[in-house]
């Protein structure tokens, strides 16, 4: 029997990701060739959720405040001055 994991729906339960992707690989290569750039658009949407979601997991601990961004700068400033 197969662990089952939670879905968005908390009713419905699914089997363990192995088993999931062997179905998802099964369906994929079952679909007509016209529909495989839907497909191909879907994952790539899904992608870039996951990666718009992690950035702003990380930029949100980050302190945007102007006395920070200043501070920033002017530390760079003393490690990188200008030649003249």
């Amino acid at each position: 029997m197969s662990k089952e994991l939670p879905t968005q729906n908390p009713d419905r339960l699914l089997p363990a990701p192995d088993v999931l992707r062997r179905n998802v690989v099964e369906k994929l290569a079952k679909l007509p060739d016209s529909r495989i750039a839907q497909v191909y658009d879907l994952l790539l949407q899904m992608e870039m959720e996951r990666l718009i979601e992690e950035v702003h997991d990380e930029t949100e601990a980050i302190d945007l405040s102007p006395q920070s961004i200043e501070a920033v700068k002017l530390e760079h400033r003393h490690n990188h001055p200008y030649e003249q």
